[in-house]
């Protein structure tokens, strides 16, 4: 059975997700590094994220309540979103593999990286993300070592992010030759649906409340 591994690219380093665990509906949900007893301060964020009605987390797995850890860090903003609610996602079909601290990838059989970066509203649109360039800088060791090791690399972000990535690539000869001898595959979406549509996993994505979301 194929895997995937998410990663989380932020404008300080790429972050890795070590576990998920579902947690008791009467509390929030929690974000954590390492696990570590202390929430990090972006945890009231991933709890709107994850709770119905605000979130979209419980309409997706059913679970109201969640605890995530993570390899690193993850301070501020909005755009760990697409990776986390793919990751969710994923976790939820049982198609997620976990990182560690010091090996983003644990097991290089049958697994594919999933780099996502964007917004999601209720709708599960998603939005663009700022400091693109950034973001790829801070990736390029971890996809050199990916190829390296025949390891898959899907690139995934908003449509409205795809002229500002096609200009990056153009002054990056690795990630051009990457993208062309098919080692890094570019997924531009307009929804979380569309990049499961994408990896031939659309079935997996059975949303509760229906009537609210636009595919």
């Amino acid at each position: 059975m194929r895997t995937f591994v998410v990663v989380i690219p932020t404008t300080d380093h790429l972050v890795g997700i070590s576990d998920i665990t579902v947690e008791d509906p009467l509390i929030s949900s929690v974000i954590c590094e390492n696990n570590n007893l202390e929430a990090l301060p972006i945890s009231p964020k991933y709890n709107s994220f994850v709770k119905s009605p605000t979130g979209i987390i419980e309409k997706i797995t059913g679970n109201s309540s969640f605890r995530i850890d993570l390899t690193n860090k993850i301070d501020q903003g909005e755009s760990w979103q697409l990776s986390l609610a793919v990751a969710h996602t994923l976790h939820h079909n049982n198609y997620l593999q976990f990182s560690n601290k010091k090996n983003l990838v644990l097991n290089r059989i049958n697994s594919s990286v999933i780099w996502a970066s964007g917004k999601i509203n209720s709708n599960l649109e998603v939005k663009p993300i700022n400091f693109l360039n950034k973001k790829i800088d801070n990736s390029i060791i971890f996809f050199e070592q990916c190829i390296k090791n025949n390891i898959p690399i899907n690139i995934v972000l908003s449509h409205h992010n795809e002229n500002e990535l096609r200009q990056i690539l153009l002054k990056n000869k690795f990630l051009t030759k990457a993208v062309a001898d098919k080692k890094i595959n570019l997924v531009f979406i307009k929804t979380l649906s569309n990049f499961f549509k994408a990896i031939n996993l659309s079935n997996i994505l059975q949303l509760r409340n229906r009537s609210s979301i636009f595919f």
